[in-house]
């Protein structure tokens, strides 16, 4: 007779969550409330000086408490001391324990060491991977490029998510807008994008791209409306959208990330103009949810153009993301990925049962 109870599991981010204005906030919040639906969870997350007294009381109490697995979204710093000590409690205790690597910066020279402080944290990042390597069962990656810098015997990808409740239904016949959000830099693809949105305004003088961006320009061109705020603020804004870019140089970083903006494009229904960043373009590939352009302004403004004037394209495009995030890729499939890595046969044994 099998066990059919909701697993406990000790979830442990190194956020605070009181404003969701970044993407690890963004990605640790929907981790939490997708498994808090399959799962009984002990959350616990903040800033180091508010997690302090919460582990602190944790570890105290650890003897009298039972968790079957334990997830921790860390940070793209390092943890502290009281974090390591937790994992190594967990570890005696037998409990498998999954550690979520969001990036590595400090292996490809992306990581400031100017002053003591930076270079204090560029130590203990290093530090922190080993701990975790130490007393991690399984380590978690937003993609298998990146996993492939951390040998691990258990390895899974867990990309970013979608958000079905983001789902654009109203969208306009001949929409004349292209969407960007992120930063307006060099590292985010700017320069490529502007010169692309000049030749297409050459072209065709009612484009606008709608820049979702905390960047201030100095001189803002006539076809670029700039919005402060997060794509979820701006949904009921993007009926007149005809796709969503990402203009990302192809880096050696930028190969292995994940960007969390494709998945939210994707959830509003639009399809994605990319560059060929190898991560990027493997899944708008896969999933039929775009086109992928070399970085070339030509190449990468006609591509753009496709999307405004081949309206069959773009349903057709906008057909495949609505099935690639419902049956695949929302943030509930994620959990249970995670429940099922960390928890495999108790999950088989649920499943028969």
């Amino acid at each position: 007779m099998f066990d059919l109870r909701r697993p406990r599991v000790l979830l442990l981010g190194q956020y605070p969550l009181d404003t969701l204005n970044s993407a690890p906030k963004i990605r640790t919040n929907a981790i939490r409330q997708a498994l808090s639906e399959i799962a009984d969870v002990t959350f616990i997350t903040g800033t180091r000086h508010s997690r302090r007294p919460l582990i602190w009381r944790l570890l105290q109490e650890l003897n009298y408490l039972h968790f079957d697995c334990v997830y921790l979204e860390a940070a793209t710093s390092t943890s502290m001391e009281l974090d390591w000590l937790l994992l190594k409690r967990l570890q005696d205790k037998g409990v498998p324990i999954g550690i979520f690597i969001r990036d590595a910066y400090q292996l490809f020279g992306q990581s400031p060491t100017r002053t003591p402080k930076e270079k204090l944290l560029y130590a203990g990042w290093f530090l922190s991977q080993w701990v975790y390597r130490k007393t991690a069962s399984t380590l978690f990656f937003p993609s298998r490029s990146l996993a492939a810098y951390f040998p691990f015997p258990h390895q899974v990808a867990l990309p970013p998510a979608g958000r079905p409740a983001l789902w654009r239904t109203n969208m306009h016949q001949n929409p004349r807008w292209i969407l960007y959000a992120g930063n307006l830099d060099d590292e985010s693809g700017w320069p490529l994008l502007k010169e692309a949105m000049q030749y297409l305004v050459c072209r065709y003088p009612d484009v606008r791209l709608l820049a979702v961006s905390p960047t201030t320009l100095k001189d803002v061109p006539a076809w670029l409306i700039l919005r402060p705020g997060t794509l979820s603020d701006m949904r009921e804004q993007l009926t007149d959208v005809a796709c969503a870019v990402i203009p990302r140089p192809t880096t050696p970083y930028n190969h292995l990330a994940m960007p969390v903006k494709l998945m939210d494009y994707m959830s509003l229904g639009l399809p994605v103009v990319a560059t060929p960043c190898y991560e990027t373009s493997q899944f708008v590939s896969a999933e039929s949810i775009g086109l992928i352009a070399e970085p070339r302004t030509e190449t990468f403004a006609q591509a753009i153009a496709r999307m405004l004037n081949e309206p069959v394209l773009r349903q057709h495009i906008i057909q495949h993301g609505f099935e690639a995030l419902h049956k695949r890729h929302t943030w509930h499939h994620r959990a249970e990925r995670i429940l099922d890595s960390l928890l495999p046969q108790t999950r088989v044994s649920r499943r028969q049962g």
